[in-house]
């Protein structure tokens, strides 16, 4: 570079942006921005960067019941129960002058009960319950430091800047809660040389979680959108890389918004309409299995097992009424090959059916 160092001012070049952002929000946040610490990033002389330890925290509880008790010499009862609890940082402050923090809170529940009951020598009974319930929450944004957003009509917005990072930190919240249910019985009946062994099992399965992390807080991008800036370029030796520059701090300190996204959820399928609401989902699954088998020991040194078992899959479906599937139904599922499985997996080269929609 040659030539003194200038400084310039950007406003009252660009007619559609003359001065700065009359609301005070902008100036608002850029008070709550530290000056840099860090010149080894940027540019150099136009930019530079900020560097500090960001404080986090991960806490963990667990919490543990046992019961195990023989009732009689034929009967054993196992229970077991246990709470986890987990609490640790989700998001954390962008800059100490802001310190806002999010958590993560993580309870599971675990549970068992285990029955063995020896009916007789050659006949043993084993019933089994179980659960598992965890439930990951994910707190911050708008829920756990509304103070630090900007509002327009009593709606909080997050705006995003072009020429330096916002102290502010996104908006995130979610719920996931992933229950297991299982139930089953075995007999278990010994002859001779045979072990014969039969029973069944029933899960439930599900998943109710939402997440807002998609616009439900709208998002407001500063920038020049489609009124171009003006005047900037026309500074005396304002090289190109710093006419850039000086045109994204214009848009940020004038408040020029560029493009405004929010997102809406469907509460019901039977009723949809677009709501302001965490996009929730409830999907639910039932399967089954049953066995028989045996342990033939043919020798001493011999055992064959043999058997068989069967399994049903149930269809999981979306509590709401939500769930995606093809306009034209099972059909619809095969594509350009088919509507069966007997036209579309079976016959190479079919193309009787039409795009999946």
């Amino acid at each position: 570079a040659t030539g003194s160092l200038q400084t310039i001012s950007v406003f009252g070049k660009d007619p559609n942006r003359p001065v700065a952002d009359p609301t005070g929000i902008v100036q608002k946040i850029i008070g709550e921005t530290p000056l840099p610490n860090n010149f080894t990033i940027g540019d150099g002389l136009n930019t530079a960067g900020y560097n500090w330890a960001i404080p986090s925290y991960n806490d963990l509880d667990q919490f543990t019941f046992k019961v195990d008790h023989y009732i009689n010499q034929n009967n054993h009862l196992s229970i077991v129960v246990t709470h986890e609890h987990q609490y640790y940082t989700s998001t954390a402050s962008v800059y100490p002058t802001l310190p806002v923090t999010g958590d993560n809170q993580d309870h599971s529940w675990f549970a068992s009960v285990n029955l063995d009951s020896t009916i007789k020598p050659s006949l043993l009974n084993q019933f089994k319950i179980g659960l598992q319930h965890p439930d990951l929450l994910q707190d911050s944004g708008v829920k756990a430091y509304p103070q630090v957003y900007p509002t327009q009509n009593s709606t909080f917005y997050i705006p995003t800047f072009t020429s330096f990072t916002s102290p502010i930190p996104g908006s995130i919240e979610s719920e996931l809660i992933d229950p297991v249910y299982t139930i089953g019985d075995s007999v278990t009946w010994t002859r001779g040389r045979h072990s014969i062994k039969f029973g069944f099992q029933v899960d439930y399965t599900a998943t109710n979680s939402y997440n807002i992390n998609n616009n439900v807080t709208p998002l407001v991008t500063l920038g020049a959108g489609n009124t171009a800036v003006q005047g900037i370029n026309t500074i005396p030796g304002l090289v190109s890389q710093n006419d850039t520059l000086a045109q994204g701090v214009l848009t940020d300190l004038t408040g020029s918004v560029s493009a405004i996204a929010q997102g809406f959820g469907v509460a019901n399928g039977k009723n949809p309409q677009w709501i302001v609401y965490p996009s929730r989902a409830a999907f639910e699954q039932r399967d089954a299995n049953g066995f028989i088998k045996d342990d033939f020991k043919v020798a001493s040194n011999l055992t064959v097992n043999f058997g068989m078992r069967w399994d049903w899959v149930g269809v999981p479906w979306e509590r709401w009424g939500r769930m995606l599937e093809p306009t034209t139904g099972f059909a619809g599922a095969f594509g350009i090959s088919g509507t069966n499985f007997a036209n579309a997996m079976w016959t190479p080269g079919a193309n009787s059916g039409a795009l999946t929609q």
